[in-house]
């Protein structure tokens, strides 16, 4: 689920990574009308995808090192990363400047990007709009034709920490892309 202002036009364009190969978008308005449209997704079969949702203002972020990369090299992918230097793409969605929004992070791996294991971790920075508080959030992952969901609750430390970040290296298992 995303939140996202329409344009003067009342429209919205953008990218929405899809879960199923059937994919279903609906879009609820304010007013209480919902439209919606099913969407056949005939390439899903490539990719793996890991997705964290959450809403408001947590500091949650998804990081993956592709095939032995650590922070900062080339193969580190998160939203701030340049795309030619990695196998796959993290996607940020949702507009932030809008009250409590839905947000995602989406993290798209094409299965013939390269051999070897990928690390996903999720983290949190410590700010000042989420310190001493809790923050639900949903991790899915998409593999093997395979959706898997998880719900989580975290507790963010005290705002003497601001600054800091939390990083939860273990709750997504690594994606491992064999040769074919």
């Amino acid at each position: 689920m995303i939140t996202h202002a329409l344009d003067a036009e009342g429209k919205f364009s953008g990218v929405v990574p899809a879960l199923a190969s059937h994919a279903v978008v609906i879009a609820d308005f304010a007013s209480g009308r919902d439209l919606d449209a099913v969407v056949t997704v005939d390439d899903l079969d490539t990719v793996e995808r890991v997705v964290l949702q959450w809403q408001g203002e947590s500091g949650l972020e998804v990081h993956a090192l592709e095939f032995g990369a650590t922070y900062g090299e080339p193969g580190h992918v998160w939203k701030g990363s340049e795309a030619s230097f990695a196998a796959g793409q993290v996607l940020s969605l949702g507009d932030s400047d809008q009250i409590a929004a839905q947000r995602v992070e989406v993290y798209t791996l094409p299965k013939d990007a390269g051999t070897g294991a990928v690390s996903v971790s999720i983290e949190a920075e410590i700010t000042a709009l989420n310190c001493d508080r809790s923050v639900d959030a949903q991790l899915m992952e998409y593999r093997g034709d395979r959706l898997q969901t998880r719900d989580l609750t975290l507790n963010i430390p005290e705002c003497s920490a601001v600054g800091d970040f939390l990083v939860l290296n273990n709750l997504v298992e690594s994606l491992k892309i064999a040769a074919n």
